[in-house]
């Protein structure tokens, strides 16, 4: 990604509403807030950056959450390292993947290097797929380490008011990605958010602000934006209107009740 790309191609609303966590910010904030940070692994490869999040242990084995076009088979595993930048428990390795899935973007992996004291951090903080359905309006918070405006790849969050689901309740479209820019091969379970993201996020989890469940795994979004999604009066009315304009312009989630749908078996209980 490249670092000088405009916000314009990505935001949603009339601000950039990624901001770099740091230790002041972590400690001033809810316990919803910093289970979700401390949870958000970065995910290294030999040529990229992306985020990962603890969903817990099954098996004896500590399992992260990603997305396939993240982690898409074994050979690619094997070079990946893993750091949980706030629990630092230094630096861990993608041990071996679980399960993949592309109609959920999605990859379940294990990880190497965990010894009991890692082990124990990890699991404090870990959330696994909610079992709740995506509600239109619920307001959300995610984390992740989008380059955009972040050369660094330091992890940024966001919570801005226009990050909430703006889909109908429990509906989603199985879409091709919208990305313009970096498109993926294949189609995939989504609902709509107004959340700001960028490549380098993929794999982070969506967290209800409300309830602290994690309602699902950011997949992709259209890039480069309209301009007029900057506009909160076009943002209010395809939300109040629930505009087809919805599937086509924002960011978009796998949902945790089809992760567990169809992937449940694999999952550590929510």
């Amino acid at each position: 990604m490249d670092s000088e790309v405009s916000t314009d191609d990505y935001q949603i609303g009339e601000a950039w509403s990624k901001t770099a966590l740091t230790d002041d910010i972590l400690t001033s904030q809810s316990p919803i807030f910093q289970r979700a940070a401390l949870a958000t692994a970065k995910v290294i490869g030999s040529d990229f950056v992306a985020t990962a999040f603890a969903i817990g242990e099954k098996n004896g084995e500590v399992l992260l959450a990603t997305n396939h076009h993240v982690i898409e088979s074994h050979e690619s595993c094997e070079t990946i390292k893993i750091r949980f930048d706030y629990l630092r428990v230094g630096t861990l390795r993608c041990a071996r993947i679980v399960t993949t899935n592309t109609d959920l973007d999605l990859t379940i992996f294990s990880v190497s290097g965990v010894n009991d004291t890692t082990k124990a951090a990890i699991l404090n903080v870990a959330s696994s797929f909610s079992a709740g359905a995506p509600k239109k309006g619920a307001r959300l918070i995610t984390f992740g380490y989008g380059a955009v405006s972040n050369p660094r790849h330091n992890l940024m969050f966001g919570s801005d008011e226009d990050c909430k689901i703006f889909s109908p309740d429990n509906e989603t479209r199985f879409m091709a990605d919208p990305d313009e820019l970096n498109p993926g091969p294949y189609k995939t379970s989504m609902f709509a958010t107004g959340c700001d993201v960028s490549h380098g996020d993929s794999g982070s989890a969506f967290v209800d602000l409300a309830t602290g469940d994690v309602v699902g795994l950011l997949s992709t979004g259209k890039v480069p934006k309209d301009p007029r999604v900057r506009d909160t009066s076009y943002l209010k009315t395809i939300y109040d209107s629930s505009s087809d304009d919805v599937w086509k312009q924002l960011t978009y989630v796998v949902p945790a009740t089809k992760i567990r749908e169809l992937v449940g078996e694999f999952l550590p209980s929510p």
